[in-house]
């Protein structure tokens, strides 16, 4: 992949980074929210992991809606620094 990112223009490298940003973005929030409506309806019911110790399981589905959440913003980020990025390449274009 990247053997064909490197041929093409850097207006059109940072064009394909925003799609893939947004698409990863959305796919990201997606499973951030139905991870955190799993954990609220397992804290809810009081659902417990059959084992010995017997913990609640919406403690064990902590770790992925904080890494989602976390992973989510990180994708933001990188969208708007694209979509600066874009503006700026394309100003330079308007300048020539």
């Amino acid at each position: 992949m990247d053997l064909l990112l490197n041929k093409i223009s850097p207006k059109a490298q940072t064009m394909m980074n925003l799609i893939t940003s947004i698409i990863s973005t959305v796919v990201v929030l997606v499973i951030t929210w139905f991870s955190l409506r799993v954990m609220a309806d397992f804290y809810r019911t009081r659902l417990v992991t059959p084992s010995v110790l017997e913990p609640p399981k919406w403690i064990l589905l902590i770790p992925i809606f904080v890494g989602s959440l976390f992973l989510g913003i990180q994708f933001i980020r990188r969208t708007f620094s694209f979509i600066d990025r874009w503006k700026m390449l394309s100003k330079e274009k308007n300048r020539r």
